[in-house]
């Protein structure tokens, strides 16, 4: 019996340690990748800063089978964020190889830039494409007709309607790159609206 025990718990501390050691490998591999990020938008920033007028988007042009311009500019984007939180915590610093140093080193005070980066890249899938994905999901699976509530609706497009009012103040969710959360949002009120209108000029609904 003692035997079996000392297996059991030999193999339970096997798996904590590889655990363990994939743990470190993520920590690490995470801060590199950070770092590397970084390291290519100071870059392209830097190269955009020495231009003259249009070189840099000339330059993009003819490296746009490596590397999109919309990446680049979320590269940008990304170290710009950083760089900015990197001079809030040390005013003293004025070069920009100072400030990539201290960079490198920062903890991110948000994930937006970095997750707007992965997107970009295809390593997320951007915001929306997950609620599109499940509706085929479920549509393949034949799990039947999806139900909700016209008061829910009508209570939260009420609450739109309101946007802009003293009182009302817009929050994003986190890690959403606010342009594309705002036009993935005025996507699919668009195809609500078209929704009711011909939901109403079939008269499958009350009115």
């Amino acid at each position: 019996m003692s035997n079996l025990i000392t297996k059991k718990h030999s193999a339970v501390g096997k798996w904590i340690q590889q655990a363990i050691t994939q743990h470190e490998a993520f920590y690490s591999g995470f801060n590199k990748l950070k770092e590397h990020a970084l390291n290519a938008g100071i870059f392209f920033l830097s190269a955009q800063q020495a231009s003259e007028h249009g070189e840099f988007e000339s330059e993009l042009i003819a490296c746009e089978g490596k590397i999109s311009r919309t990446t680049v500019y979320r590269y940008i984007a990304f170290a710009n964020e950083v760089l900015e939180w990197t001079k809030a915590e040390n005013p003293k610093l004025t070069s920009m190889d100072d400030l990539r140093k201290a960079a490198v080193k920062i903890v991110l005070q948000s994930p937006k830039g970095y997750i707007a980066l992965c997107r970009q890249l295809s390593l997320m899938r951007k915001f929306g494409e997950y609620d599109e994905v499940k509706y085929k999901a479920k549509k393949l699976l034949g799990q039947g007709q999806i139900e909700f509530n016209f008061a829910d609706l009508a209570t939260s497009v009420e609450q739109l309607t309101h946007f802009g009012d003293a009182n009302y103040t817009f929050k994003y969710p986190e890690g959403v790159d606010e342009t594309e959360f705002i036009n993935t949002v005025e996507l699919k009120l668009e195809a609500a609206l078209s929704t009711i209108r011909r939901l109403k000029k079939t008269q499958t609904v009350d009115v």
